[in-house]
């Protein structure tokens, strides 16, 4: 399968009538390191439904969850810059990125939503239904917000979310990584929209699989091409 069929999919760009305003909130999505040259390449996130249909593997501890739950047509942003997820694959040693996003631009996407909880409190989709419309949507995150209610509420966008709706930076766990990410965008032409910072979340983390990461990044720039990423642990 060739890269270039990953860019074929359009998606919608921010509807500027609303009136969405969150006073600057960002939200944030944790992205594999090995993952990250096919998110720029493309320049969107994919929901997981369409990651697997193009032979992407989603996290396999969310694909089950998600699907019983009907949210697999979902990108997933977290409120919390350093949520649990990010943090248990750090700690496990998985290479991690952060692409922080406005949470005002994204709101403004036809489809996107509000979740009260994150999908791991769920039983059934009909205990926590999804807040949509752009309006009801901010008016319950500025809510939750103010009261310090619901801290592992998630904002969701529907199919997935172009890097030009909102990105603000994208976030390192160590200087090697972001440059070893540069080096490799610098060679195959990658445009990255937002400035690259380094933040670290995880004090103990140590990666195992940053060798064969830069193994895949090396390739990419020997090709001065993206090429499909390798198959490895992430979850």
């Amino acid at each position: 399968m060739e890269h270039s069929q990953f860019a074929q999919l359009r998606l919608p760009c921010a509807r500027s009538s609303r009136d969405c305003s969150l006073g600057g909130l960002r939200v944030y999505h944790a992205a594999p390191l090995h993952y990250l040259p096919s998110i720029f390449a493309d320049g969107a996130l994919y929901a997981k439904d369409i990651l697997h249909s193009r032979r992407i593997q989603p996290r396999v501890t969310a694909v089950k969850r998600d699907h019983m739950l009907g949210l697999g047509e979902y990108v997933h942003f977290s409120f919390n810059p350093v949520n649990p997820l990010l943090i248990d694959k750090l700690t496990r040693g998985y290479p991690h990125a952060v692409l922080v996003f406005d949470a005002a631009t994204l709101l403004q996407l036809p489809g996107s939503a509000v979740l009260p909880y994150n999908t791991k409190a769920w039983r059934s989709k009909r205990h926590f239904p999804l807040v949509t419309g752009g309006d009801e949507a901010a008016a319950f995150v500025r809510n939750a917000q103010a009261t310090c209610r619901t801290p592992s509420m998630e904002l969701l966008v529907k199919y997935g979310a172009s890097l030009s709706n909102g990105l603000i930076e994208t976030r390192f766990t160590t200087d090697i990584e972001r440059e070893m990410f540069g080096d490799m965008a610098t060679a195959t032409g990658i445009n990255c929209p937002s400035p690259c910072v380094v933040v670290r979340p995880a004090p103990r983390y140590q990666p195992v699989t940053l060798w064969q990461v830069q193994q895949y990044y090396d390739a990419c720039a020997a090709a001065g091409a993206v090429i499909p990423p390798p198959d490895l642990p992430f979850d």
